[in-house]
């Protein structure tokens, strides 16, 4: 009895042990699985923080640009060089140049808020990630559609801020990811609020105002 008692022993420490191995495996190929996850959405994060900067940037130096241009052209609207070129051409040339530098302007502005959208999303997914550790979470590949809006809103977005155009997602090169990511980004998509374009819209009722001048300006010089 003594003989079989210690032999179940072994047996039932041996099977302990086993157990704990196994358990510590599974342990740290979740946590191997769980340590490339949260890479991914860091790196999503700083990667779309970073474009976002850029952008604003980017549309700060197309104002600062389109400030200069209004200003030299009202500093120098009584020069003779000014007054002897005929002034439909002027109103024209002063036109074209000011859409360009129009639609370049809101196209940066467009692509900041696209970059600020998908950081809110990927954030709001890490928070998720973070509070639900080794649970199942969806890593299915998912595309994010965006807005569900007409595409012409596209075209009016490059003159005024619509908010809710329907253009493209993929600022970094791809818009699909993991699923729980995708979900939480296009949820941001949805719950966009047109309101969060106020910094546009200043930008545009001064640029026009800035057109309107110059155009004035020409015409009456």
């Amino acid at each position: 009895m003594e003989y079989n008692s210690n032999y179940y022993y072994i047996i039932i420490v041996h099977n302990f042990r086993f157990a704990i191995k196994l358990i510590l495996i599974l342990k740290s190929f979740i946590m191997r699985k769980d340590e490339k996850v949260k890479d991914l959405l860091e790196n999503l994060l700083a990667k779309h923080d970073s474009y976002h900067h850029h952008k604003e940037n980017t549309s700060h130096v197309g104002i600062i640009l389109q400030i200069t241009f209004f200003s030299g052209l009202i500093t120098f609207s009584e020069t003779s060089l000014l007054k002897e070129i005929d002034s439909s051409l002027m109103v024209i040339s002063i036109s074209v140049i000011w859409l360009l530098l129009h639609i370049f302007i809101r196209n940066q502005l467009r692509l900041k808020r696209v970059a600020a959208i998908n950081y809110a999303g990927c954030f709001s997914a890490y928070l998720t990630f973070v509070n639900c550790k080794f649970k199942k979470i969806d890593l299915k590949p998912k595309t994010i559609k965006g807005f569900k809006s007409p595409k012409y809103y596209n075209f009016l977005d490059n003159l005024f801020p619509i908010g809710r155009a329907a253009f493209k997602t993929d600022i970094l090169g791809t818009n699909e990811y993991p699923s729980f990511i995708a979900k939480s980004v296009q949820t941001r998509y949805d719950n966009f609020k047109t309101s969060r374009t106020r910094y546009e819209w200043i930008f545009t009722i001064t640029s026009i105002i800035m057109l309107g001048t110059m155009i004035l300006t020409i015409l009456n010089k």
